[in-house]
């Protein structure tokens, strides 16, 4: 009936089935659990400080410019520069291609 009604915005029936299973054992978060795997290592102070100094010299880079230039992930540069740095997306000049200032 939820599908009907909500279409795709309707939980899947499997993770109902998970929700359900995970509040009748007493565990009332929805959050995942932790997962084992290799920690980031890109977002470290030294990477921060590098993109940093190529800000400060031309704050109109891309961030495939940055990219190229620091040698850190596309995703990598997107985190530090907005949650790091505090920097938004001004304009997009090429398709495809962030301006970051």
């Amino acid at each position: 009936m939820l599908k009907t009604a909500y279409k795709d915005d309707a939980m899947g029936k499997t993770q109902v089935f998970e929700w359900f299973s995970r509040f009748k054992n007493g565990e009332m978060s929805i959050d995942d659990k932790p997962r084992s795997g290799r920690p980031s290592t890109a977002r470290t102070h030294e990477n921060v400080e590098k993109i940093r100094e190529i800000m400060e010299k031309d704050r109109r880079r891309t961030i495939e410019e940055i990219v190229e230039l620091s040698e850190v992930t596309w995703s990598s540069v997107q985190q530090i520069l907005t949650e790091d740095l505090g920097m938004k997306r001004a304009s997009r000049t090429i398709p495809g291609t962030s301006l970051i200032c």
